[in-house]
């Protein structure tokens, strides 16, 4: 049996090593709240959300001294692009070069986002699911 710590694959997805075999973990499940013109940003959530109140939100997954924790869904720092974009993992960078506004919450519990070049909800949930390989669902209904 391999002592090897798990490493991230290209979707950034875990993936351990037992008996020299390489498996990869489920992907995760996120919910997508849809991007409305004059009414919200969009927003993509992880499963442990609802841990806390609705005035303090906690997580897992919080920012610490300007970094996510390892094993955070995205990863990375605060890596502030100057457009108040936070989070600077590779898959976000990858969603936003696809022509979104993103950014990572500090509670370390999701990402908010906004398309910029027009793409409908379709092209965003195909695009999310493309850019970070995560098992992306609406969270409402269109």
């Amino acid at each position: 049996m391999s002592t090897q710590e798990p490493t991230p694959n290209a979707a950034g997805e875990a993936s351990a090593l037992t008996d020299g075999l390489e498996r990869t973990a489920p992907a995760l499940k996120v919910k997508v709240f849809p991007y409305r013109e004059k009414v919200g940003m969009g927003n993509i959530i992880w499963a442990d959300r609802n841990q806390g109140s609705a005035y303090y939100r906690t997580s897992r997954f919080a920012m610490r001294g300007g970094k996510f924790p390892p094993g955070h869904p995205v990863g990375g720092g605060w890596g502030n692009t100057g457009d108040c974009q936070c989070g600077d993992g590779e898959s976000i960078q990858r969603f936003r070069k696809m022509g979104y506004w993103a950014s990572c919450f500090p509670e370390g519990d999701g990402i908010t986002w906004k398309p910029l070049n027009g793409q409908n909800d379709e092209q965003s949930m195909d695009d999310i699911k493309a850019a970070f390989g995560w098992d992306a669902r609406w969270g409402c209904a269109l």
